[in-house]
């Protein structure tokens, strides 16, 4: 018995030293490496999904099974302060690169890479986010009427589109300046009531004033975050109809923090 009894005390000595150890290796590799992230966002009109790289690594594409949807995004992390390739290639012909770029990122920074246009002409644009904030979160506070629970902003990316102002719906103040392709406004900060979960907005031409867009940003979803709202697809003036199916003029949330 006295054997046995030593015997598993051993063991759990010898595990304990085991993952203890594995602990240590995993916080220095936590702890000894600088990261960037990067929040790929597809809006090429008709090029349906892509893949991308974003690494200090080169990439077989046959060894990548993420494709990432149009109208969609997804946030990359990868080593900073060294080469860090940025590649992006259509899923069904990974043969075409549409964006090619070998740079250094820097700690701790987030970037947004917009892929828009068309898939004969690919228009791309990376950002350093330098303004983004996070919003007020005290955990075990109750949430009151004048919590600010979310950060917004807008970006245009359609490129067949027209400008647009934004304005939430009943108001007449407009939320941004008018906005052409590939622009974009400041994140703007909004109180909700800790009971509301959705504010209203209406996308319009800049030029006449006209309703483009209605769009209701659901906060349940993503609270104390910023989140940029992209107006993606193909726009087509009336009295021409609109174009339906995926490919439609609509807007799509991008998170962040």
């Amino acid at each position: 018995m006295k054997i046995e009894i030593k015997y598993r005390t051993f063991c759990l000595a010898v595990i304990g030293a085991v993952l203890l150890c594995a602990c240590k290796k995993d916080e220095e590799i936590l702890t000894g490496i600088s990261i960037a992230k990067v929040n790929v966002v597809n809006a090429v009109v008709g090029g349906g999904g892509v893949k991308a790289n974003v690494s200090d690594k080169k990439m077989y594409w046959i060894n990548n099974s993420v494709s990432l949807p149009y109208g969609s995004s997804k946030l990359y992390v990868s080593v900073a302060g060294q080469k860090t390739f940025l590649k992006v290639v259509p899923t069904n012909d990974t043969t075409n690169l549409w964006y090619d770029k070998i740079t250094n990122l820097e700690a701790g920074r987030m970037y947004s890479m917009y892929l828009s246009g068309t898939p004969t002409k690919i228009d791309t644009m990376l950002r350093l986010e330098s303004d983004l904030s996070l919003p007020s979160l005290d955990i075990g506070r109750k949430l009151t009427s004048v919590d600010s629970v979310i950060n917004l902003r807008f970006i245009n990316l359609s490129s067949t589109g027209p400008k647009i102002i934004i304005n939430v719906s009943g108001s007449d103040e407009k939320e941004t300046s008018p906005l052409g392709y590939q622009e974009y406004s400041a994140f703007k900060r909004y109180p909700l009531p800790y009971n509301v979960n959705s504010i209203s907005f209406e996308i319009r031409n800049s030029n006449d004033n006209s309703l483009l867009l209605r769009f209701n940003y659901n906060a349940s979803v993503y609270r104390f975050r910023n989140v940029t709202i992209a107006i993606i697809g193909q726009y087509i003036a009336p009295p021409g109809l609109p174009v339906a199916g995926v490919n439609a003029y609509m807007p799509i949330q991008i998170p962040y923090l």
